[in-house]
């Protein structure tokens, strides 16, 4: 791997060689070499300058034709290109392999095995002057965004992955992809909704996603429940139930919400509910219905995944949004309340808040609707 431009020695080299050029001490005689891995280093390309007497021409590697008696201030401008066309390599000039570490160096890139080289990943824009891979700028706001899994930040203007998903530098991971088991959470976030029965544990010293109490094996798989049944699952969570004779799970209507903090079963669509009570209440984009039988229901602009969660429906233009609520819009193909308005957990509707806690519940639609590929799969 070629190693990054190194500027203090760039700066050094700079300077010793103005102070050689103006007192006639400097010609080059020969390009400035490389190292035996490709890299160009200040005190091997500053001996191979020191000639007084003559130059040739540096086609032979780089494409500079410096031809016999070429002015001083030349010869130095091509030896410092030579020097930094070794030292600075492009990203994608970067060789690496399967499951190697080649590309760790370089923020926010990837290594496209494929081609054996680094790459940067979808949300960021190569900077070609430093061989970096800075997140995208986003003036636009979301739609300057490609990943489906991006969204433009409201403090750096670039984008930057969901809270739900981050850059794991993995082989071939180009995109922004889920958090797993013991990546940091908050209480009121959503970033461990990509992990089936996963959920946010506030409990210990640091917030981190977690694995349901009775989906606590490996990949948040239920607890095996063979010997006596469902007496093995409702001893760890009262609304669980040994199903198919092998596995612990949620009960019907209950389930894990990914967005809540608790790693108890808890209702979803169709659990009983009442109207001044919160039973709904770690079901995003849900409420308590109670023109019938109070059930807990998906909101207008919401419908049913998985049969207990809920989904932002899906929108190519605002209108399809409208329909359903009229204080809801289109952003980034799913239905969300518009910016003063949020599902608060009582109302089919989105309701007007007059405060921040609108914009929060609207990305918490977002943000939740990203599950519909994920969960339960």
């Amino acid at each position: 791997m070629r190693m990054p431009p190194n500027r203090i020695c760039v700066a050094v080299w700079a300077a010793v060689t103005t102070l050689l050029l103006f007192t006639g001490l400097l010609s080059c005689s020969r390009p400035c070499p490389a190292s035996s891995s490709g890299e160009g280093y200040l005190f091997i390309a500053f001996v191979a300058c020191l000639d007084m007497r003559r130059c040739v021409s540096l086609d032979w590697k780089y494409g500079y034709n410096v031809a016999p008696a070429i002015r001083w201030s030349s010869l130095v401008f091509g030896c410092v290109l030579v020097f930094r066309h070794g030292a600075e390599a492009a990203v994608a000039g970067t060789t690496c392999s399967a499951n190697g570490n080649e590309c760790a160096a370089i923020a926010n890139s990837f290594c496209d095995v494929t081609n054996t080289v680094c790459k940067c990943v979808d949300i960021a824009t190569e900077d070609a002057a430093t061989s970096t891979c800075p997140l995208t700028a986003c003036p636009n706001g979301d739609s300057d965004c490609s990943d489906a899994n991006s969204e433009c930040s409201t403090t750096s203007s670039t984008c930057t992955c969901t809270s739900a998903y981050y850059l794991d530098g993995a082989d071939d991971a180009n995109l922004c992809v889920g958090k797993p088991v013991g990546e940091t959470c908050t209480a009121s976030g959503s970033e461990c909704t990509t992990i089936t029965n996963g959920f946010c544990d506030t409990s210990g010293a640091a917030s981190v996603c977690a694995c349901g109490t009775v989906y606590s094996l490996a990949n948040c798989i239920g607890a095996d429940c063979s010997t006596n049944g469902d007496s093995d699952c409702t001893g760890v969570d009262p609304n669980s139930v040994c199903v198919g004779s092998a596995a612990c799970g949620c009960k019907a209507t209950y389930g894990i919400h990914a967005a809540g903090t608790s790693g108890l079963c808890q209702p979803g669509v169709g659990a009983t509910c009442t109207a001044s009570g919160s039973e709904c209440q770690y079901l995003t984009g849900g409420y308590c219905d109670t023109t019938a039988t109070p059930v807990c229901a998906c909101a207008d602009i919401m419908m049913v995944q998985n049969t207990i969660f809920c989904e932002a429906k899906s929108c190519a233009a605002d209108s399809t949004c409208t329909t359903a609520d009229a204080n809801s819009e289109c952003v980034k193909g799913l239905c969300a309340c518009k910016s003063t308005y949020e599902l608060d957990g009582t109302s089919k509707s989105c309701v007007a808040t007059g405060g921040s806690n609108a914009i929060t519940a609207s990305i918490a639609v977002m943000l939740m609707s990203l599950l519909v590929s994920v969960l339960q799969h």
